[in-house]
């Protein structure tokens, strides 16, 4: 069986075997090359990864391509992008970027400057070479192939920052409404687009961060209110298509399991262990509704300490066995600079051990 097939049997609610993923920061391998791991490998490759995210299907943002260089020093670099929004980034280390300031503060500016850049279909707005060629690779390779990218949520916080988003919530859900009716279209169009142009994947992943490790940003009314519709009127729309529907969220989204099973999202990423949540129990409550991906504690992987590692993951893997989960495995996160190449490479051979794979 292919990697493209396990993954799709296992999308598809079959009892397949164990899939394998996981996102490592670039930083990750740059020091890795210190400890062994080649230079030049590509680590779905090098680590024989079944799940292979190849890039977002477009641009959604206002003005598409748009980063003015606000300033540039050794340490860091300060940009506004095609939302209008200032942050720094820093050039040595991989963290969330530092927020500054957003031209796009409330529904005034939306409608006058920003909604109108996002009314049509522009090819512009596609890296139709780049993904074209990912995809043709990842095929090649019998490996399971997604977009990845975020929706409504993520893009609009991102756009208007965390306490106008928060605030509006509650005091302009009008703007918010028409902000994810406009972002949906423009959704369904350059996916389409992207389809046409580049080819199809398999799927779509979607990172919407909803929680933080005490729970959800938004009550699950609001979540269900503001959100929810948007969200499976995308699913149905890629389940048109054929695609299937991955969502990634951090944090402690318990409260937000319900909504996710009643949008349709097909499988679900990473089940973060230290941000509150119980990969075993949630696979036992939601086995017939999702395929997991992730759930080993990040935390627990930065020990380094071979045999703690390897009870975790035993523990996990044969547990999501128990539960008749279906399971993909992966970090609860990222692998993080403090993670040794070693440590990884005894992570996978444990996983194949367990998975029974060669």
């Amino acid at each position: 069986m292919t990697s493209r097939e396990l993954i799709a049997a296992l999308m598809d609610g079959a009892d397949a075997g164990t899939g394998l993923y996981e996102n490592i920061w670039p930083d990750t391998l740059a020091a890795w090359t210190q400890e062994g791991y080649p230079a030049d490998a590509d680590p779905i490759e090098y680590f024989g990864i079944d799940l292979g995210r190849v890039g977002a299907a477009f641009d959604p943002s206002p003005r598409p391509g748009y980063r003015r260089v606000i300033e540039d020093t050794p340490e860091w670099e300060i940009t506004e992008d095609g939302s209008g929004a200032v942050t720094r980034r820093f050039k040595n280390r991989s963290v969330t970027p530092g927020h500054i300031s957003w031209d796009m503060d409330g529904p005034e500016a939306w409608e006058k400057r920003y909604r109108p850049l996002l009314m049509d279909t522009s090819d512009a707005r596609i890296p139709a070479d780049a993904l074209r060629a990912r995809l043709e690779r990842q095929r090649k390779a019998g490996r399971w192939t997604c977009f990845n990218m975020s929706f409504v949520w993520e893009n609009f916080r991102q756009a208007v920052g965390d306490v106008c988003m928060y605030e509006s919530l509650i005091t302009d859900p009008a703007w918010i409404r028409d902000y994810n009716d406009v972002t949906l279209e423009l959704y369904r169009r350059h996916i389409l687009r992207a389809i046409e142009l580049c080819g199809k994947p398999d799927g779509a992943w979607f990172s919407e961060d909803l929680a933080y490790n005490q729970g959800l940003f938004c009550s699950p009314r609001t979540l269900r209110e503001l959100y929810l519709p948007w969200y499976a009127q995308l699913v149905d729309f890629l389940h048109g298509l054929g695609m299937k529907v991955i969502l990634h969220s951090c944090g402690n989204i318990g409260a937000a399991l319900p909504i996710i099973a009643e949008a349709g999202f097909d499988a679900l990423h990473p089940l973060q262990v230290h941000a509150g949540c119980d990969p075993l129990a949630i696979a036992r409550e939601y086995r017939d509704r999702f395929t997991f991906i992730g759930g080993l504690d990040s935390h627990v992987i930065e020990t380094n300490e071979p045999g703690t590692i390897e009870r975790a993951q035993r523990a996990l893997i044969n547990g999501m066995r128990d539960a008749g989960a279906r399971y993909i495995f992966s970090s609860d996160h990222s692998i993080s600079t403090n993670v040794r190449f070693d440590t990884y490479r005894r992570i996978v051979d444990t996983y194949r051990t367990l998975a029974e794979r060669s």
